[in-house]
Order: structure tokens, then C-alpha cells, then sequence
């Protein structure tokens, strides 16, 4: 029994204390992205993308296989392989898909040809690809704040609900079928730093994003727009489960559970959580795949 982990830090960070807690089972963390970004058309910076890449496979493989962030940005605009032909058939149906959602909230480039998340990985993934001579013009294309839109864009929202959401829905049901947990992870509103120990506080969506920082958009350093990511994610998730075709189980955390850590490996965000709230995350799985596999199985994994 196998289990696939798709969305952002809050269960990557998990894999270490799942996988101590079920040393027999392999929790395998897949990556994620926007469901736009998923079943986003090829275009302009997707083809650049593709041949920059392509490029310097062949005329620098060593260094290609190197530069993790040319890697991840070529799967992110172009390959999109996060479940791949071989990883699929190695999946049985006795494995488990764990689902959260944290990447829908990130910013994203938005045109009539293509669909890009813009999380601060992928920013910083474009620019290490201008360092390896990837076209400037491009860049400055992705980061024109004329083409940026948020999680909560008009486009975005109504686009989810009539496309993407039931394309998702599709996508792991064709993998997992009724095999699927969702994590649902309120934004944090603790956080902890080692000097004053653990505080309360309404982050900004700024804090989220350089794209969101540097939007000068009021509405992104407004504290009161913490309320909206939460809405937001209870969105998603409310909506994927009313569009997924079997019934799945969830788990919620609220914030009162969750502290955000202000020394997180890629730094403070909402769902950038401290060791002791992803040994919590973890509990929580194990203790609600336990009870609905024990029910199938007369056993318990745990």
C-alpha cells in the first residue's frame, strides 16, 4: 500500500513523519500546481519554455541534470507529468492519493494563449533559466503585471467552477478512483519564532508571493484579506468534493491547531507550518486512513 502526496509544503513537509509512522507503506510526495496551470494550453512561454530546455540537455546534459529549478520549471509549463505513464502503472487499488490545495492561492500569468502558477519557486526557477541563457524577452513577458491575476481573479474563479474543477476531478479519478483524502489546511494564524516564541497574527496575502508583493495591489495588504485565502480554500474544497464522482473523506485543521514557522526552508507563509504541526498533519492521516481502511480491510494500519 502506497501513498501519492500532491499539493504544496503543508504535506511535503509531512512525508518524513508519515512515512515514520508506516515504515511497510512509501508516501511519495508528486509536486502540484493550479488546476489552471494544469490544463493550461501551450503557448508562447511554453514553447520558449520547451526549446531553452530542450537546448541545454543536449549541448550541457551534465549541467541540466544538475539545475533542479530548470527541471521543475520545464515540468510546470510544459511537461506537466506529475503522475507519468510509468508511475501510473505502478500505482494499484490499494493506493492512496493525499490531496490539499494550497498551490490554487498563489499568483498566476494569465493570457488568451496560456496559464502559469507563479509561486516564488517558479520566480525564482525563471529567473536561474535567464542565467542559462534563457530568452529575456519571455521573462519580462511572464512578469509583466498587465498579464497577472490572482486566486481570486473573476477569470480564475468562474473558470474553476465550470472547467477546471470537473477536469481535476476527472484527472485523479481516472488514478485513484474513490482512493483520495483531502487535507484541508486552514491558513495559519500563529506562528512561532524561536526568540518570542509563538504569536498571533493576520498575514497579508503579500507574504504569500514577490508577484502579490509586488502587485501594489491595496486589496493584497489588506490583513483582513487572510479571510478570503480561508474562503478560498474551503472553496475548493467544498466544490471539488461536490464535483468528484465518488464520495471522499476529508480532514480539516484549523487554525487553531496550526502554527506557521518563521524560519520555514523557503521562508513565512501561511502554509509554511513548524516540525511539530506537520508531526500533527501526519497524526491526523494516518488516524482517518487507518479507520476507513481498517473498515474495508477488518484491519487496522496504524
Amino acid at each position: 500500500m502506497n501513498f501519492y502526496l500532491w499539493g504544496g509544503c503543508e504535506l511535503e513537509d509531512t512525508v518524513p513523519h508519515l512515512q515514520k509512522r508506516m515504515p511497510l507503506s512509501k508516501f511519495t510526495y508528486v509536486g502540484g500546481t493550479s488546476c489552471g496551470s494544469l490544463f493550461s494550453n501551450a503557448g508562447p512561454v511554453t514553447e520558449a519554455v520547451y526549446n531553452w530546455y530542450e537546448q541545454l540537455t543536449t549541448t550541457e546534459p551534465e549541467r541540466s541534470k544538475r539545475v533542479q529549478s530548470a527541471k521543475n520549471l520545464y515540468q510546470e509549463v510544459v511537461t506537466k507529468d506529475y503522475f507519468p505513464d510509468w508511475m501510473r502503472k505502478e500505482i494499484t487499488k490499494d493506493d492512496w492519493l493525499i490531496l490539499s490545495f494550497s498551490k490554487e492561492i498563489y499568483p498566476r500569468y494569465n493570457s488568451p494563449e496560456e496559464h502559469i502558477t507563479l509561486g516564488d519557486d517558479m520566480v525564482q526557477a525563471f529567473g536561474t533559466a535567464t542565467k542559462l541563457k534563457f530568452p529575456k524577452k519571455i521573462v519580462s513577458k511572464v512578469f509583466d503585471k498587465t498579464h497577472h491575476v490572482g486566486f481570486d481573479d473573476e477569470y480564475v474563479i468562474h473558470t474553476y467552477k465550470n472547467e477546471w474543477g470537473p477536469m481535476l476531478a476527472e484527472y485523479f479519478y481516472d488514478i485513484f478512483q474513490d482512493r483520495v483524502l483531502l487535507v484541508h489546511n486552514e491558513p495559519a494564524r500563529r506562528y512561532y519564532h524561536p526568540s518570542i516564541g509563538v504569536y498571533w497574527d493576520l498575514p497579508t496575502i503579500n507574504s504569500m508571493s514577490q508577484i502579490y508583493l509586488n502587485s501594489g495591489a491595496g486589496k493584497y495588504h489588506n490583513k483582513d484579506n487572510w479571510y478570503e485565502v480561508s474562503k478560498t480554500v474551503k472553496f475548493l474544497h467544498t466544490g471539488f468534493r461536490l464535483r468528484y464522482p465518488t464520495k471522499i473523506p476529508q480532514i480539516t485543521l484549523s487554525h487553531k491547531e496550526t502554527v506557521g514557522d518563521d524560519h520555514h526552508k523557503f521562508g513565512r507563509n501561511v502554509f509554511h507550518y513548524t516540525r511539530d504541526t506537520h508531526k500533527l498533519i501526519a497524526r491526523r492521516i494516518i488516524s482517518k486512513l487507518s479507520t476507513i481502511i481498517a473498515k474495508k480491510a477488518g484491519t487496522n494500519i496504524s
